[in-house]
């Protein structure tokens, strides 16, 4: 199997995922700058049964990227394709009865990445609406109390000196007054 990495940015995949046909998106694909290519050789069960393979990947800079799968000997012109980010920070949510916590780590070591900042776009009656910005305490934490409105955070990036990272989507609620507590859906 042939394989290509595409540096690739969210307006690039939106617009990929908007296309139809398939021979469509391969076109869309093909003329993006692939940054490396690789091949590897499969295995054959010869079982006739789905099976999954984990593929070693080259070393990739910081980012997003398309991973477009292209057989070698292509008669039918099939293809698949997947995003992949390469970054080494985590962001990490839990809910307390008065706020909601993010936390940024490295994804190596866990260690707390203070002055991070997390930018939330916010989406509001389906219409991603604004963003908002925060910068992570000594401990590699962003705070936002429960109460008044609830959020509805449409995705996260988060930059830490020269990696940044995107994340999906949170839903934050306010605090429900009969339990004190809150609800978040991830």
């Amino acid at each position: 199997m042939d394989l290509r990495a595409y540096p690739i940015s969210a307006k690039q995949w939106e617009d990929l995922n908007n296309l139809y046909p398939e021979t469509e998106k391969l076109e869309f694909i093909q003329k993006l700058e692939p940054l490396k290519e690789w091949s590897v050789n499969l295995i054959d069960e010869g079982d006739y049964q789905q099976h999954s393979i984990e593929i070693p990947m080259p070393e990739l800079p910081n980012g997003r990227y398309l991973i477009l799968a292209l057989p070698k000997e292509d008669e039918v012109n099939s293809f698949a394709y997947s995003e992949v980010q390469v970054t080494n920070l985590a962001l990490l949510q839990t809910t307390t009865d008065k706020e909601h916590l993010f936390q940024v780590v490295d994804r190596n070591n866990g260690a707390a990445r203070a002055s991070a900042k997390v930018t939330f776009y916010l989406r509001s009656n389906l219409i991603l609406s604004n963003s908002k910005s925060y910068t992570t305490d000594k401990n590699g934490f962003v705070r936002i109390p429960l109460g008044g409105k609830s959020m509805s955070v449409e995705h996260k990036i988060v930059r830490y000196k020269d990696d940044q990272a995107q994340f999906g989507s949170t839903y934050i609620r306010k605090k429900n007054r009969q339990n004190n507590g809150s609800d978040v859906v991830s």
